[in-house]
């Protein structure tokens, strides 16, 4: 794609970088954001002494999004909010740069379908939980996704077991429900709900529960539940990889959850477009709507490596 050189007006250039200055946002960071969101139709620009360069109540984000983040910094916010915008708005160019640089290994894919091939085969999540190939398939895969090593260390395959099914009984008022199904309103609900069977999940031995415990969950409640990793879900919404304190889990997952969320429904022809059936044998990643919006996070990190390379804040 050729080079297009375009001079701003200085006034034109003035009024940008006041709005970066206001929202603590370099202005190239602001320039991708008017782009991503003046292509996906959910920014305008507006003029007149009175009116903000860009106008925030054009931004398209819904209340439910900007009520979840409300205790973050607006620099964070704006952060978050400028990548998704660019996400949504070339959904499909990142879910291809995926696919040609899967960075999975084939015997983590299969692992993850087999999992989720046993889960299919279930009537009820409950079902799937009352299984022993279920549970052991399952150690498997986090084991395999590197979930058992020292940041981890998944209790044995018993007392793991005994875990999951501490929460079957939970995990069962879910049954059916799907993430792009929920109204606003039921969001943030359903985010804190979550959570508590998250923070009950007795299934490694350390205290830190969002990731291996939302990646559980996942292929328990492949529809509704994002799976979290540290490399690329934290680092894209965080620019970290570990919270180290600075975001307890539980608001960090709510924060995600609604992400993810307002993505399901905003890119929601694309989503379907690529699923496809589950089945043991199979070994592909586009198992779930949760699990093909990570994909196309994934792709984003990968295809921007000098937007993740500074130094952790």
């Amino acid at each position: 794609m050729p080079v297009l050189d375009i001079e701003l007006p200085e006034e034109l250039w003035q009024r940008l970088c006041e709005e970066a200055r206001r929202r603590a946002i370099a202005p190239a960071a602001l320039l991708r954001e008017v782009a991503a969101g003046i292509a996906d139709g959910s920014l305008r620009l507006v003029h007149g002494d009175d009116e903000p360069l860009v106008s925030q109540q054009s931004l398209g984000i819904p209340s439910y999004v900007r009520d979840a983040w409300s205790r973050r910094n607006t620099a964070t916010f704006e952060r978050a909010h400028a990548r998704v915008s660019r996400l949504t708005a070339r959904f499909g160019d990142y879910l291809g740069y995926f696919e040609r640089n899967r960075p999975f290994s084939p015997a983590q894919v299969e692992a993850h379908c087999r999992t989720l091939g046993i889960r299919a085969g279930h009537c009820s999540a409950h079902d799937a939980l009352m299984d022993c190939e279920f549970a052991r398939s399952l150690w498997d895969t986090l084991d395999e996704w590197n979930m058992n090593a020292r940041r981890a260390q998944l209790l044995p395959l018993n007392d793991f077991a005994d875990g999951l099914r501490e929460q079957a009984e939970q995990i069962r008022k879910f049954e059916g429900l799907k993430i792009e199904r929920l109204s606003s309103g039921k969001v943030e609900e359903t985010a804190g709900d979550l959570w508590r069977i998250i923070a009950g999940l007795r299934i490694a031995q350390q205290n830190f529960k969002l990731v291996v415990c939302s990646k559980a969950l996942h292929h328990i409640l492949p529809d509704l539940v994002p799976p979290v990793d540290r490399e690329y879900t934290l680092r894209f919404f965080y620019n970290q990889r570990a919270l180290s304190g600075t975001v307890p889990e539980e608001r960090a997952f709510h924060e995600l959850y609604v992400w993810f969320h307002y993505i399901s429904c905003k890119c929601a022809p694309e989503i379907h477009s690529r699923l496809r059936p589950i089945r043991e044998e199979q070994s592909h990643m586009n198992t779930s709507v949760t699990r093909v919006i990570d994909n196309a996070v994934v792709g984003f990190v990968k295809k921007h490596p000098e937007e993740f390379s500074r130094p952790r804040e």
